[in-house]
């Protein structure tokens, strides 16, 4: 026999020439389920083409049966559809799965619902049975964080593809902007939940104290960055478009320009991330000094000014929420 985490490895054997084939039960499960020579077990066959069976008790009277359990996520990550039905095969009522992070609720959920459709079927409905996912929260500081590096990272990448007009860059662009929503949805979510259920919030939290107006400030960062992400995607769409006609010279003044307010737009956000009043300070000086018109730009590269000014109206939006 050979053990690999959870799973047990065995040679079939079979009995006689022409006899059945024979596989042996572990031992520390019938010690532990009582199970002796002569008991029976219930062999569960898989006919949705998983190739699994499944072995359980034997039908026990309700009331030995244990209506309750719980699955820790973290320890079932990646085999909690097994998790879960193991459990309902050994008679449980319902099963609340803990410990979900806010980001993985959604995926669990769909992962709940597929094994539902296409494992348990009627015998769901027939157990009357149930599987409650719950959740943990996430300080907004981390979503906030999660959606400020997703956000630099468009920008970033959307510089580059301007530069070398670089189309899979673009596309690459548009595609991390669903992330960007993703988080931004979680954040609100979260907010949600912190501001309906304070003592939630303090039991994940340590007690710490929860303001109105924090909630707010994240709501509102949430927001700026979210509609930064929108601007940037808007401007690698038209790339991707082959539409943005840039010169020689427009490039250089973008790459100088751009490069400037995402270093600017970097500080802004540690200064509202460490409260640093000096910081912010700084950082609206040095993005009100950046002067660009939207007349430098022809018809066809609006976008490319559109970008730069959404940069710097963000970074002065978040520094006067420090000031405040």
């Amino acid at each position: 026999m050979k053990t690999s985490s959870d799973k047990l490895i065995r040679k079939i054997q079979q009995f006689g020439a022409k006899g059945s084939f024979i596989l042996t039960l572990p031992k520390q499960w019938c010690q532990k389920y009582e199970i002796n020579s002569q008991d029976e077990v219930i062999i569960h066959i898989d006919k949705y083409g998983a190739g699994s069976l499944f072995v359980s008790l034997a039908d026990t009277e309700e009331s030995s049966r244990t209506e309750v359990v719980e699955i820790n996520y973290n320890e079932f990550e990646k085999n909690l559809s097994r998790a879960i039905l193991s459990r309902f095969l050994d008679g449980s009522s319902t099963i609340k799965i803990f410990h979900v992070p806010l980001k993985k609720q959604m995926e669990v959920e769909r992962e709940v619902e597929e094994l539902i459709t296409n494992k348990l079927h009627r015998c769901w409905l027939e157990r009357g049975f149930m599987i409650q996912v719950s959740r943990d929260i996430s300080h907004p500081k981390e979503l906030i964080q999660d959606i400020f590096e997703s956000v630099k990272g468009m920008i970033e990448y959307c510089i580059d593809a301007v530069i070398k007009n670089d189309i899979k860059i673009a596309e690459e662009v548009i595609i991390k902007d669903n992330t960007v929503d993703k988080y931004y949805f979680y954040l609100v979510r979260t907010l949600k939940i912190i501001l309906r259920e304070p003592l939630t919030y303090m039991e994940y939290f340590n007690n710490e104290v929860f303001a109105l107006f924090d909630a707010m400030n994240y709501r509102m960062i949430g927001s700026y960055l979210e509609n930064l992400a929108d601007v940037t995607e808007d401007l690698c769409r038209q790339i991707a478009d082959l539409t943005l006609r840039l010169q020689v010279d427009e490039v250089n003044r973008f790459k100088i320009i751009s490069y400037d307010l995402l270093d600017i737009f970097v500080d802004s956000f540690t200064s509202f991330m460490t409260n640093n009043e000096e910081t912010a300070i700084i950082s609206v000086e040095r993005a009100e000094s950046m002067t660009f018109n939207i007349e430098d730009w022809n018809n066809y590269n609006k976008k490319i000014y559109y970008l730069l000014n959404e940069i710097k109206e963000c970074v002065i939006d978040i520094c006067q929420l420090v000031s405040e």
